[in-house]
């Protein structure tokens, strides 16, 4: 599914449970309703359950690889849970749903859970579970931003 990227070799080991993956509350989610956003062309307004009361609305800037409502709909998806919200276009985002890219950004696709994995699971990559930073700590941290640069997508 996800495997972290090899360390800077000039850079000092870091302790798994301390790389900035580790970090985040990445947790297994269902897209419960996707809708084009009213005023992005880029944008889709996702409903997403991650096993809290309420589904969390969030933007995913991923209309140009995904066509239609139905393509999103019912899919099990990755969401980074423990991010500030943000407004994209105006629309309040709680959360990130997880791509993956081609090199060249021709293509987008979601990173998926394992087909059993349930609704609300907390996904975490072998080796590096830690402590879940809060929303102003990833912020301040740039947790999602090393995290994004460590990751890549792996076969298997």
């Amino acid at each position: 599914m996800c495997a972290p990227s090899a360390p800077d070799a000039e850079a000092p080991p870091v302790p798994p449970d301390e790389r900035p993956f580790a970090k985040l509350d990445v947790r297994v989610g269902k897209i419960v309703e996707a809708w084009p956003h009213p005023d992005s062309e880029k944008l889709w307004c996702e409903s997403i359950d991650v096993g809290e009361p309420e589904p969390r609305q969030i933007a995913s800037g991923i209309r140009a690889y995904y066509a239609e409502p139905a393509d999103l709909e019912n899919r099990a998806v990755l969401v980074v849970c423990n991010l500030k919200e943000a407004k994209l276009a105006g629309f309040p985002s709680n959360g990130m749903v997880l791509c993956g890219s081609s090199a060249d950004g021709s293509a987008v696709e979601f990173v998926e859970p394992p087909p059993d994995a349930p609704v609300g699971e907390r996904v975490v990559c072998e080796g590096m579970v830690g402590e879940i930073a809060s929303p102003n700590q990833v912020k301040k941290k740039k947790h999602m931003e090393k995290a994004a640069a460590e990751l890549k997508v792996a076969d298997g």
